[in-house]
Formats: C-alpha cells, structure tokens, sequence
C-alpha cells in the first residue's frame, strides 16, 4: 500500500471516530422522559415470537437493550458517561419491571463493549414516536435498500444475476433483519454500499478508482458503530458481491491483481471495522474506571471459542447449526440447480456444461469470496452456534453466488444452442 493511501484511510478513520463520538454525545443528551414513555408501552415481550411461518424466532431481546439505552438514570449520571458508559435497562421483562418499580432492577447495567450508534436514530425517533412505528421504518428502509442494490445489478449486471440475488434472499431467515433496527442496520449499509459501488463504477470512475479504500474503511467503521454482533460480515461479502458481479474486482483496470485486492479491500474493511470497536473500548477505559481486559478480552475469547452449555464448541457443530438455520435455502438452492440442469439437457441435447470463468484467478477468487461466510463461522463458534438463527443470513452471499454460478453454466451451451438453431 502506497504511503498517501494509508495517510489518506488514517485520516479517514480519525475524522469518522470523531463524528460518531461528537454524534453520540449529542444524542444523549435528549431528555429521557417522552423516551422512556414511548418505549414503556410499545416494546414487545422477550419471548422471541416466531415468524408467521413458525420456522424462525425474531430478537426482542436486542431490541429491548437498544430502546433502553441510556435510560439508566442516577444522580452521578452525565452525557459523557451515558455516551461511552452505554447504560441499558436490558432486556425486555427487566424493563418492565424497572418501569413498574420506578428503579434498575439486578439485569440493568453498563454495556459499553459495543459503541451502540444505532441511538443517534433510535433517541430522537423514540422521543417523537415509538417502537411499534420504528419497526415500519426499519422494515421500510430495509426494502428500499435492498430494492436499490438489486435494481443496480439488473442495470449494471444483468437481469439473471439481479434474480439471483432477489432469490438469494428466501435462502435465509431474514426475519429479525426485516423489523429490528439492532439487526436491519447492517443490511441497510450493506446494500446501500454495494448500490453505491456499482452506480460510482459506471458514473463516477475516477472517484470509484481514488476513493473505493476509503469506502471500505467507512463502511466497516459503521459496522462497528452500528452493530451489535448479529450479522456484520454481510458489509463486506455483499459491496464485494457487487464488485464481483459486476466485473469490477476480478482483472478490472481498477484491481489488476484480484486476489491481492481482494486481501486488501477485507483487510482495510476489517481495520475499519476492528479499529472502530478498539477505539470505544480504549476511550472508555480511559474516562472511567472500567476493566478493560475483563469485560473485553473474556468477552472476545469466549466468543470466539467458549463452550455452549457445557459441551465444546466444534467447526462442524457451527457450519452446520447455520446451515440447518438455512435449511429452506438449500431446499430452494437444490431445485434451481435441478431446472437450470434439465433445462440445459432437454434445449441443448448435451451434457457440455461450462463454468463461466475466464481464468484460474477469477474462480480463486469465487472460491473464496463463498468461502468468507465460513471462516467466519470457524472463528467465531461459540457465537455461531449459540445464534445460529440469526448469524445464519450471513450465507446469503454465498447462496447468490452459487445460484449464479449455476445460471451461467448452462448461459453459454443455451446460447451456442440457439445460435445454431
């Protein structure tokens, strides 16, 4: 990396981790009353209803840790410890129970390992509406977003590919997703970058050629900011889902080398999306008297390979928990394969199939842009297995990929087919 790119993404990060600090401060600062009234007789039982379907659950849990967020009250309280300490009065049952007895009861407490940013929406939305209207906007922005991202790749892609990626979407268990904004955050940035990158591409090359580093570091920074560990691998696989589709990433003018850009796009991501969540715990420790290695590094390492009610945490155990989550997605994935397969044989009279790859490093790359959602179900097992009902949706790239994949490699015998004909 050239030294003004890497002086260009510090600056980036420094002025971004600004922002967010100068945003959550000034969010905290809104009263609480009309807050706390809105959310009292709007927020939704902790029993995790399922869907309309009865096959997934739906996260209250995290919904109610956000709507609460800095509702803790106490005589030493102050906006800069509501900002960083991140007070909630968790999950659902023990928020009613604080509304009902005027105090905290045991569950409430400081949950200052994630930045919660989601607050510099949720406060003032809550301070003029409530849950119920949030969960609308939520789903609505949610479909918009992905409206956006589909509607680019049938512009800039192709019809098939932007089939592939609506059908995708019924490959996963999304429902958390659709309504909750602890969940839907992500998804919104995800397509939202991936729309963003592929309309810059083709409007804007040579801001898209100076620029697209920078926008990796952003949108991994807002990951942290706005996520609470539910699905933040989809901000990276889905903008680099639109690069791939859209030829942009695999011997493009603009990355001549694919799988070294590849690297470096996921590791700029990750700095952005690691150095962000760093930099909460770091300004933290250092304006209250908190323990860092405690509550940060036990948290890390029991995520990422603690045991689940006893019985330890395997690779196999987490791929297959999400896979089985996903297990309508593979149904649907197995029945695209068959068609497209008989369809080939029946109008092509052949056998011949023929993967579209026009080289060994365009298929590396495929292989390994699918294979992300894995390794990140191989590191963080504990988290995988436990969640597995929402962590899930980060396959979602993968299942488009693949059904992709599946199309192009009758596309080309079709097409010699009807060429003949």
């Amino acid at each position: 990396m050239k030294p003004d790119i890497a002086v260009g993404l510090l600056k980036t990060f420094v002025v971004a981790i600004l922002l967010m600090a100068s945003l959550l401060i000034a969010v905290s600062s809104i009263p609480n009353a009309r807050i706390s009234k809105h959310v009292r007789w709007s927020m939704a039982p902790e029993n995790y209803q399922r869907s309309p379907t009865g096959q997934y659950q739906i996260d209250y849990f995290t919904e109610c840790v956000a709507a609460t967020m800095g509702l803790l009250t106490g005589p030493n309280n102050s906006v800069l410890k509501q900002a960083f300490l991140s007070p909630t009065l968790s999950h659902c049952e023990a928020t009613k129970k604080a509304f009902e007895n005027g105090q905290a009861g045991p569950e409430a407490g400081n949950y200052w390992r994630y930045w919660h940013g989601y607050q510099i929406i949720t406060r003032p939305f809550l301070y003029f509406s409530n849950l119920k209207t949030l969960r609308i906007a939520v789903f609505l922005a949610f479909c918009v977003s992905c409206f956006f991202f589909i509607e680019n790749v049938r512009k800039y892609v192709g019809t098939t590919h932007a089939n592939c990626a609506l059908l995708a979407m019924l490959c996963v268990p999304l429902y958390s997703a659709l309504y909750l904004i602890t969940h839907g955050l992500v998804w919104i940035v995800a397509f939202s970058a991936g729309a963003w990158l592929l309309h810059l591409a083709h409007h804007s090359k040579e801001y898209f050629r100076n620029n697209c580093l920078n926008i990796f570091i952003l949108v991994g920074m807002a990951t942290s900011f706005f996520d609470l560990l539910t699905t933040p691998l989809i901000t990276l696989t889905i903008p680099l889902l639109a690069l791939y589709w859209g030829g942009l990433l695999p011997g493009s003018a603009h990355f001549p080398r694919p799988l070294a850009s590849l690297a470096l796009i996921s590791c700029v991501w990750a700095l952005g999306y690691v150095g962000c969540w760093a930099m909460k715990w770091v300004a933290t420790s250092l304006l209250f008297d908190v323990s860092f290695s405690r509550h940060v590094v036990g948290a890390i390492t029991f995520r990422l390979s603690g045991s689940v009610e006893g019985a330890e945490t395997t690779i196999s155990k987490s791929v297959g928990s999400n896979l089985w989550e996903s297990r309508n997605g593979l149904i649907i994935l197995t029945g695209v394969v068959a068609v497209r397969v008989v369809t080939a044989l029946f109008l092509t009279r052949s056998r011949c199939f023929t993967l579209p790859f026009r080289s060994v490093s365009e298929s590396a790359t495929f292989l390994v842009l699918a294979g992300l959602p894995f390794v990140w179900l191989c590191a963080a097992r504990n988290h995988s297995i436990i969640h597995a009902w929402f962590v899930a949706p980060i396959l979602y790239p993968t299942f488009a990929l693949t059904i992709a994949l599946v199309c192009g490699a009758v596309e080309m015998p079709l097409q010699r087919s009807q060429e003949r004909a």
